[in-house]
Formats: C-alpha cells, sequence, structure tokens
C-alpha cells in the first residue's frame, strides 16, 4: 500500500520510548591492548583469561544453565575469556540498568536501543565508552555491516555501541488472517491506501460475530512516505526536506486521525482498545483478523511460529533505512569495563562464529532442537530459546519452520536496496531543551492513545494538545532542532 496522496519529501515518527531519567556515572577503563586485524587478541593478551559480564533483555531461557555453559567452552577456545550472561526481564530491564549504571558497577556490556535502556541518554550521561579505536583492530567486525549503519549511531562522530545486524529496515504493512481472505475473496493488489481497507474491515465486521477486525490503530498504518526523519523522544516532527524548516506536524497527521475517528466509531476495534495490554491471547486465540506489522522477509512463517496463526501480509511503503531502524538493537561496552577490547572481541565473535550465535539463540542440538538439515532446525517443546535479534549477526542464524530458504539472502539485499533516509547521520542534542521535552512527552502519552485509535474527535483532541504543546514549550524545541538541523547542514 502506497498513500494515494504523499506529502512531498515530508516525514513524521511517533517514537514510543520514553527517555530514561537516572543518573549514569564511572571512571572510565584503560584498554587491555590492542586486538590483532583477525578480530581476536594477540597471543600475550589472551594468555590472561578474563571473566566478562553482559546484560540482556528479556525473560530468561529455559535449560540456561547448559547453553551458558557449550557458549563458554567455544568463548574459553577462542577468546580465553567466560561470559556471565546476566538477562533481566523486559519489565525491570530499564529500572534495573540504570540503577546498575548509577552505581557506577563493573560489568562488560549491556543490551541498548531507542526503545530499551535509551541508548543516546546512556551516551549523554557518560555510560559508554567511545569505541571508535577499539573497532580499528576489528575489521572483520565493521565489514559486516555497511558504513552506513555504523555511521547512523555515531553521536558526536563518535561509536558508542555495535548495532546487532538484522532486518535493517522499515517497511510498514498489515497482516491480515489466510483463512478469512480466502473466505471473502479478498484481492490484496487492490489495497493501495488506508481507504481501501475500509470495506475489507467491514465485511468482517458485518459477517464474522466476535472476530475483531483490527487489533489497534498504530501510527504505521498511515502509510506515510518516508523521507527525512529525526526522532525525538515522544514526538511527531515533520522536516520539509525542500526547504529544511521543521514544524509541528499534527495538521500532517490529520487526515490519518480522522480515518482511525472513523474505524473506531464503526466498530473496528477492540471495545476495550485503550486498556488492552495482553493481545498475545487473544492473537494467538485467532480472534483477530488484522493487525499492523513491520514488513520483512519470512514475516508470515515468523507469525506461525511465534503466534500459531497463518497470514497473508500486505506490504506498504518503500523500504528505507531509519535512525530508527538501527538504533533499535545495539550493544554498549560499559566505561566500567576493566576489558572493554575482549568485550568487543566477544561481540566480534558472537558476528563471526555461527556455532556461537546459534547456541545463544537456540540452545543445543537435541536438547533444544533437532536438525532437519544442516542449515534448517525445528525446537523442541519446553527447550532453550532467545532472541536472534539481540545478539549480533542474525544472518547466521538456523532457518525455522516456516521460513523460506532463502530468507537471510533476501533479508540482506533488501538491506543493501534499501536507501538511507536523509538525516539519518544527524543526532540532535536535547540538552538546551531538556525540560521542554520532559513535558511534551508526557502530553504525548496522554494524547497519543486518542489519536491513533479513534477514541475521540480528533479535531477537537488535537486542538487541546496543540494547546497544552504550545505550553510546554514545542516552539523551543522547534527552533532549537532547527538550529541544529542548519549547523548539520553546513558541516556536510
Amino acid at each position: 500500500m502506497r498513500k494515494a496522496k504523499k506529502v512531498l519529501s515530508i516525514v513524521m515518527v511517533l517514537c514510543l520510548s520514553v527517555l530514561l531519567l537516572a543518573g549514569c556515572t564511572g571512571g572510565g577503563k584503560t584498554n587491555e591492548g590492542t586486538a590483532a586485524t583477525n578480530g581476536e587478541s594477540k597471543e600475550a593478551e589472551k594468555s590472561k583469561t578474563v571473566n566478562l559480564i553482559w546484560y540482556l533483555r528479556g525473560d530468561p531461557p529455559k535449560n540456561s544453565e547448559s547453553v551458558y555453559a557449550k557458549a563458554n567452552e567455544i568463548v574459553t577456545r577462542e577468546i580465553n575469556a567466560t561470559v556471565d550472561f546476566r538477562v533481566i526481564t523486559g519489565g525491570e530491564y530499564n529500572d534495573k540498568m540504570q540503577m546498575i549504571m548509577a552505581s557506577a558497577e563493573t560489568y562488560d556490556i549491556c543490551y541498548t536501543a531507542s526503545w530499551a535502556n535509551n541508548y543516546l541518554s546512556n551516551v549523554a550521561k557518560g555510560a559508554f565508552l567511545p569505541l571508535d579505536d577499539i573497532l580499528k583492530n576489528y575489521p572483520r567486525l565493521v565489514g559486516q555491516m555497511p558504513q552506513s549503519i555504523w555511521n547512523a549511531i555515531k553521536v558526536n562522530g563518535k561509536i558508542y555501541a555495535i548495532p546487532n545486524y538484522q532486518v535493517m529496515y522499515q517497511q510498514y504493512g498489515i497482516w491480515m488472517l489466510k483463512d478469512y481472505v480466502e473466505k471473502y475473496k479478498i484481492d490484496i493488489s487492490k489495497i493501495h491506501n488506508l481507504n481501501d481497507i475500509t470495506p475489507i474491515l467491514q465485511t468482517i465486521k458485518d459477517n464474522e460475530s466476535g472476530l475483531v477486525p483490527l487489533f489497534k490503530g498504530h501510527i504505521g498504518l498511515a502509510y506515510y512516505h518516508l523521507g527525512a526523519l529525526q526522532v525525538i523522544d515522544n514526538w511527531l516532527y515533520v522536516v520539509d526536506t525542500n526547504t529544511w524548516k521543521v514544524h509541528e506536524g499534527l495538521d500532517d497527521y490529520m487526515e490519518f486521525f480522522k480515518i482511525m475517528r472513523d474505524w473506531y466509531n464503526k466498530g473496528f476495534f477492540p471495545e476495550d482498545v485503550a486498556t488492552m495490554k495482553d493481545e498475545t491471547t487473544l492473537v494467538k486465540a485467532g480472534k483477530v483478523f488484522s493487525k499492523y506489522t513491520r514488513v520483512k522477509p519470512g514475516n508470515d512463517a515468523d507469525l506461525k511460529l511465534s503466534m500459531g496463526i497463518d497470514t497473508i501480509t500486505v506490504e506498504g511503503e518503500d523500504m528505507v533505512i531509519l535512525k530508527d531502524s538501527v538504533l533499535s538493537t545495539l550493544n554498549g561496552i560499559s566505561t566500567t569495563s576493566q576489558n572493554p577490547d575482549r568485550a568487543v572481541a566477544l561481540i566480534d565473535l558472537m558476528f563471526a562464529d555461527k556455532e556461537l550465535y546459534n547456541t545463544m539463540v537456540f540452545g543445543i542440538e537435541n536438547q533444544d532442537y533437532k536438525k532437519v538439515s544442516e542449515n534448517r532446525i525445528e525446537p523442541l517443546e519446553g527447550g532453550y530459546s532467545f532472541y536472534a535479534w539481540m545478539l549480533g549477526n542474525q544472518f547466521n542464524a538456523y532457518i525455522l519452520p516456516g521460513q523460506i530458504d532463502t530468507i537471510w539472502e533476501e533479508t540482506q539485499k533488501n538491506n543493501e536496496a534499501a536507501r538511507a533516509e536523509e538525516l539519518i547521520t544527524f543526532f540532535f542534542n536535547r540538552e538546551p531543551v531538556e525540560t521542554q521535552l520532559a513535558q511534551i512527552s508526557s502530553i504525548v502519552q496522554e494524547y497519543e492513545p486518542i489519536l491513533v485509535s479513534g477514541l475521540d474527535d480528533p479535531d477537537k483532541v488535537v486542538a487541546g494538545m496543540r494547546e497544552k504543546l504550545k505550553a510546554a514549550g514545542i516552539d523551543d524545541v522547534i527552533a532549537e532542532m532547527q538550529k541544529q538541523i542548519d549547523a548539520w547542514r553546513t558541516s556536510k
């Protein structure tokens, strides 16, 4: 689906992550040494065994003790190190990492992103080491990702984390349950914008009692044209790349908000759309006809595996590498690390060693999965599993049931074909307007659910929201952003 009427080179985004406010401290350590160009420490440095601590976000996996023991056999053999993998549940991760950083606890690596354990906030607080000098000694690691990816994570010209390589581009879409697409002979090739979806959802509403037509509204459903993009905390900003002027962008999304309001009035969303938290149960039960999704190769197979549903995915916008996409999954090296070079060597090994990578993602053969072929597996019930996009290069991953054989080749091809958006190397220094941004964040949290799921008249809601944003100082933020974009363009 492409938006029928595209706003030329204008982008807006809603970033739902909240800035982590807790302080980060800790003195930097001296590197343990310079690594050889093959990505491993020099023999003299390898003679000293070190223990590394790596904090990860997620539910602690089953069978982890035996899996971590197997992983440590490989790590010890290759870089003479052991790893203490510490997994913290998602609901606790942000707060616990902020306490760890504030207390200057010694650790080596932690998961960071735009949406969890906020990368930019942590860099500003001095929590992560700049890695440029260390990375010069790891061309194998650096060479596995395009330079545009590395450029996208730089803050003031320096790299403070290592991206995990996965689906790096954004493409918005929507999935629909296959049985009902076939039952009502829905021609997805004729879907080009949101208005084309309305009669489809109406058909489901009229004929399938108990089936929710659409789980909820989402900003990605706007199918806007992706051009220049700057993600600033919890707000939608518009950058017109014809003039490079920044402005408050509520009017640009008004058409989307009004469609969501129409859908809400037609009963397309669940009755408790504003408060619903447990989407998984509803989706797994096959009670949701359609839902917003990020499109990627093997999307329907992944949904079959994770949710047990058969779907057809309708693609939306063109493929674009956004700064927020790159910042969505990173690992930073702590300023308290006593062995930062060996920590980078570990991440390099996670990228290069398929046995280590797949052990950490899928566990141990015949305990957690069985092999179907050299590169294809079937997970065993109750076995270990962890997030493939959190640990290195996902293109090393085994292929799962339902995934096409060429999934990683196609993903890599799309990564290379996608264009990088215009502001991918621009970072906004929020310090001059931190107070205003904190107030804006609270306002957006209040109004965003109302607008994206059509809970009230958008004309009235937007008017009230705009008044509050003005009072909170959004004009100050826009002026500061304009100043920094102008300086960035001049420096280029």
